[in-house]
């Protein structure tokens, strides 16, 4: 790769991070603020809600920083436990 297009790159990670954050902060905390309305209606729909909120702002930076900024990301350890929820 070029010097040119290293430093294109580097040039992408910072605005893009600046973005992903305030997509974050603004759309995704709204909705899931927004989200407490369903809370007494149904638990379950609840929790895949912000399961879904969570995978998709994970989801993006995982790709911006295997995409943007060139990152090899390995994710290692034991096996997850069935129906439990983490990162």
């Amino acid at each position: 790769m070029t010097a040119f297009r290293r430093t294109l790159r580097r040039g992408f990670c910072l605005p893009l991070g600046t973005l992903s954050f305030l997509h974050l902060i603004l759309l995704v905390n709204f909705a899931q603020m927004l989200s407490l309305i369903i809370y007494p209606v149904s638990r379950k729909a609840f929790r895949a809600f912000n399961r879904g909120c969570a995978n998709h702002i994970w989801g993006f930076w995982i790709w911006m920083c295997e995409s943007v900024a060139q990152i090899d990301i390995r994710l290692t350890g034991d096996a997850l436990p069935p129906r439990e929820n983490v990162v």
